[in-house]
């Protein structure tokens, strides 16, 4: 593994560690579930929030995952600008 996979894989670590915190799950359980996110934007094409769609079966952590419905969730530009601070970057 080179030094950029290996820095790469340190940021996505550490990205979903703060992305499961906001999730109010542990960092394990978002790694079972697996997950996938896209902007959500409006009629005027600017982007409102992000969609967070998970993979794996939910049923067992619906109530530990605040707005979750059909297994995704909308993530507020404020938490996503605060996950995107957290692991020290600024890209979208």
């Amino acid at each position: 593994m080179s030094t950029d996979e290996r820095y790469l894989e340190l940021q996505k670590e550490k990205f979903d560690r703060a992305l499961a915190k906001i999730l109010g799950l542990a960092y394990e359980e978002l790694c079972e579930l697996g997950y996938s996110m896209e902007d959500y934007t409006g009629h005027d094409d600017q982007v409102h929030s992000k969609i967070i769609r998970f993979q794996g079966d939910c049923n067992k952590y619906c109530n530990g995952i605040p707005g979750l419905k059909s297994n995704q969730i909308f993530l507020s530009l404020e938490d996503w600008y605060r996950l995107q601070n957290s692991v020290g970057n600024s890209d979208d």
